[in-house]
């Protein structure tokens, strides 16, 4: 009995330690996923069928300057299954909307709703670089020179409001850091380090 009152106490604990950090967060990173790398990476996303989509929304994670809260028990409404699917649009999936909302927006101190709603904004605010959806090979590239061409589409976005992100040498996201108005800032040091390449590849759309 006294074991069971424990694991009570305990619970309702962290649920309040939870519930005050709700919404506390420093700034969010929107992560636009290359859907040819992560469709192609071992342990990646089941989305062969989706892969010559491009940029696709991957993330949209309230941050702190260093490290970010998920999986928060806030015990506000998520989204309904129909607005968990009309993100497919510029996700992989509805899914894959349900589970952002899960573990991240759920520390947003934002209804499921309004927080995608949230990151469609975001998303549909950054211009893409849509010729590389046109790449007919992969191509090697310097890490700098796909940042400067996220800067020079987005004049608005500061210098270091822009990090890319690698895996096994190649581009796997673009990451986007913005205030809570969604404005843009700069984003912290752990994120502009996500890739330490030089060079990276950027793979192409398969064509057919």
């Amino acid at each position: 009995m006294k074991r069971v009152l424990s694991l009570f106490f305990m619970v309702a604990l962290c649920a309040r330690v939870e519930a005050e950090e709700i919404g506390n967060f420093d700034y969010y990173v929107l992560s636009m996923g290359w859907s040819p790398s992560l469709c192609s990476t071992a342990g990646g996303e089941d989305c062969a069928d989706q892969v010559q989509r491009g940029f696709v929304l991957r993330g949209f994670l309230p941050s702190f300057e260093r490290g970010a809260p998920s999986f928060c028990l806030s015990g506000v409404s998520g989204p309904t299954r129909e607005v968990a699917d009309a993100m497919d649009d510029i996700m992989i999936d509805g899914d894959r909307a349900w589970w952002m909302w899960k573990k991240h927006g759920s520390c947003s101190g934002l209804e499921g709703e309004t927080y995608l709603r949230a990151a469609r904004y975001a998303y549909e605010s950054i211009t893409q670089p849509w010729s590389l959806k046109e790449l007919e090979r992969d191509v090697e590239v310097p890490l700098d020179a796909i940042r400067e061409t996220i800067l020079m589409l987005n004049p608005e976005l500061p210098e270091s409001g822009v990090a890319v992100t690698c895996e096994r040498g190649r581009m796997t996201e673009i990451q986007i850091c913005l205030d809570k108005d969604l404005t843009p800032r700069e984003c912290g040091t752990e994120i502009l380090r996500s890739c330490t390449e030089d060079r990276i590849a950027i793979a192409a759309i398969p064509q057919g």
